[in-house]
């Protein structure tokens, strides 16, 4: 009797102790998860906002960034003069914004976004550009003849200075190193520079 009653008390103890170590090993668990989901929530908070940071400056850049659309043309004409590449010169330049433009004197710059407009809605506009494209394959002939006649390159050193003048119209002052064979020479220029839209153009280039 009494040896019945012992094996009855260990296998209460046996089950007992089964019990906490299993309660144990529970908690243990459930604590790993715990810390599992806390990294992942952490992990999943950082890519969530460094998305957010992404798009913000993607939306910017499109949007808002005009002074660094205008240095970004300018240096592409530049870009595409010492390739030689005529067509892509062509591309930085708004033909009627140069039209424009080239009609203006200093003091009325701020007037230049409103004579745009004006110009663009009449029938010299329309006249205006028929002629460019009758001319512009031979314009281009006669740019890339040019080019390929030059021994010397041009270089964007630095952007001194990107202000608005008016709606609309840009100018942008930069540093120019010529190199022509081992002689370089340096000068500070200013272009001028049209938003239209979500792109900027050069209004004081002409081919």
């Amino acid at each position: 009797m009494e040896e019945n009653e012992n094996n009855e008390v260990k296998n209460v103890e046996v089950e007992s102790n089964s019990t906490v170590t299993d309660s144990n090993e529970s908690t243990t668990t459930n604590n790993n998860n715990n810390v599992v989901e806390t990294l992942k929530s952490k992990k999943n908070l950082v890519i969530g906002i460094i998305i957010a940071i992404i798009v913000v400056l993607f939306v910017y850049n499109i949007f808002f960034n005009t002074k660094g659309k205008a240095k970004d043309v300018v240096k592409r004409y530049y870009s595409a003069f010492n390739k030689g590449k005529v067509k892509k010169m062509v591309k930085t330049v708004d033909p009627a914004g140069a039209y424009v433009f080239s009609k203006l004197d200093e003091d009325e710059y701020e007037d230049f976004w409103d004579e745009y407009k004006e110009f663009v809605d009449s029938d010299e506009y329309s006249d205006y550009m028929d002629n460019y494209k009758e001319n512009q394959d031979e314009g281009m002939e006669e740019m890339e003849d040019y080019l390929d006649d030059l021994d010397y390159s041009i270089k964007v050193k630095k952007i001194k200075e990107v202000k608005k003048v008016s709606s609309h119209l840009y100018k942008v002052k930069l540093q120019l190193e010529t190199k022509e064979d081992d002689d370089k020479s340096q000068e500070t220029v200013t272009h001028y520079v049209m938003k239209k839209g979500l792109k900027c153009y050069l209004v004081d280039a002409s081919l």
